[in-house]
């Protein structure tokens, strides 16, 4: 009876990097270190033995969803009856259990069964949707401001778990929302710790200058924890379809962003601000993952230092009009300035984000961008600040509307992994000092 097995290829299958491919590998296979290693030191392990033709196609199928490449090799039982077993190590071929295809998968193999290929996933362009309203969030805004102030400061943090909640819930992909999971209790704790943090720095500032010199040095070493922290606490209490997505940056990662590709900008007079960003982007995109998916950045140097010399030429151009016409008209000119550069890096940072062959398409119009940005100020000005949420649902929902996804793969096929609990303290410390940690 002629029968299959597969036999392992550490390639990993177009879309998917070697790092998403071993987690995969671990997560399914249930390796540990030590056994992902061996996997990958032998090229052509058996993963799987003994199985019928439609068995192994199933199976083969099943995998690639992962990004996991194999191989159907043949194998000729040239007697009746169960093939001894094979050592786990035997001639250099580690046997590992592959779980069943789970049910869901029964599409690929009804296929498999006819010998079929399944039908492969057509690109859809799925636009972002914003569903929020600003006289419904006035609502909680209000209540928020109130309640904050009533409590002296300790309801913000309920203030900002309702807040995202509600921004994450109205935003809405493929028929299904985002979710912020957060626990404003935790976020409450990381608060309390950066305000007395603060408290005693304005003391030492005050009163004794020579102990806050003291105090900066060890703060500037903790600026890099505080950035990967946020980022890893925002990212973790984030979830799409109930999968979470992660953050895994280093410290080492964070402190070039924050401190070395920054220095590098000053001593080369702003040459080196279009690395800087493009690095910044970098790290806060490939440390980020959904479920066990990692994101990819392909923004190169050449499209932010083209970036960047466009946002040059508007600003002399800003500045010549200023000094040739009015000083009104210069006003203008900047006001095109800053138009230019939130639209563009918007669209420059978004439109270089992959997930697994997912794009993301931004389309964000500098003109508009002014205009909204513009309109939202002179609102809250005349109005004492009550605009404001109106002014944030206007603009989330023209974000939302120059957004569109590009899907090539099955949204289903990520996994989600459990993230251990991460306190708020970075997220909140980054918050207090005002630091940016934003991508644009």
């Amino acid at each position: 009876m002629l029968t299959y097995r597969l036999l392992f290829n550490p390639q990993p299958l177009p879309g998917f990097s070697l790092q998403q491919v071993q987690q995969h590998l671990q997560q399914l296979l249930k390796l540990n270190d030590n056994q992902l290693r061996a996997l990958y030191m032998t090229p052509g392990k058996v993963l799987k033995k003994d199985l019928a033709k439609d068995k192994a196609e199933a199976y083969r199928q099943y995998l690639a969803r992962y990004g996991i490449a194999v191989t159907l090799e043949p194998q000729l039982e040239l007697e009746p009856g169960p093939a001894p077993e094979e050592h786990p190590v035997a001639a250099g071929r580690a046997v590992f259990a592959v779980s069943e295809p789970p049910q869901q998968q029964s599409q690929t193999q009804h296929a498999a069964n006819l010998g079929e290929r399944p039908a492969p996933i057509r690109e859809r362009r799925v636009p972002m949707e914003f569903t929020g309203d600003g006289r419904e969030y006035f609502g909680i805004w209000i209540v928020n401001v109130v309640l904050t102030i009533l409590t002296l400061g300790i309801y913000s943090a309920w203030a900002k778990v309702r807040t995202r909640k509600y921004f994450y819930g109205h935003s809405i992909l493929d028929g299904n929302n985002f979710q912020y999971l957060a626990d404003p209790k935790v976020i409450l704790k990381g608060r309390i710790i950066a305000f007395f943090a603060l408290v005693i720095w304005n003391l030492t500032t005050n009163f004794m200058p020579i102990l806050s010199l003291v105090l900066l040095l060890a703060i500037v070493p903790a600026i890099p924890w505080v950035l990967a922290r946020s980022l890893r606490f925002n990212a973790i209490n984030s979830a799409y379809r109930g999968v979470r997505f992660n953050f895994t940056g280093s410290y080492g990662g964070a402190a070039k962003v924050v401190l070395l590709w920054p220095f590098v900008s000053a001593i080369t007079f702003s040459l080196g601000l279009p690395l800087s960003l493009q690095q910044k982007h970098k790290y806060q995109v490939e440390n980020s993952h959904y479920g066990l998916s990692q994101f990819r950045f392909n923004g190169t140097l050449i499209d932010y230092y083209l970036f960047g010399l466009k946002i040059l030429l508007v600003i002399i151009a800003a500045g010549a009009l200023s000094v040739i016409a009015h000083p009104l008209i210069g006003l203008l000119g900047y006001l095109l300035v800053f138009g230019y550069f939130m639209a563009s890096l918007s669209n420059l940072y978004l439109n270089n984000v992959e997930l697994a062959g997912n794009r993301i398409e931004s389309t964000l119009s500098k003109r508009t961008t002014v205009w909204i940005y513009f309109t939202n100020s002179i609102l809250i000005l005349l109005t004492l600040g009550l605009y404001t949420p109106w002014a944030k649902v206007r603009m989330a929902r023209y974000r939302a509307e120059c957004t569109t996804f590009i899907i090539n793969s099955d949204l289903d096929k990520f996994v989600g992994t459990q993230q251990a609990q991460v306190n708020a303290l970075g997220q909140e410390l980054g918050d207090m000092f005002d630091m940016d940690i934003a991508a644009f």
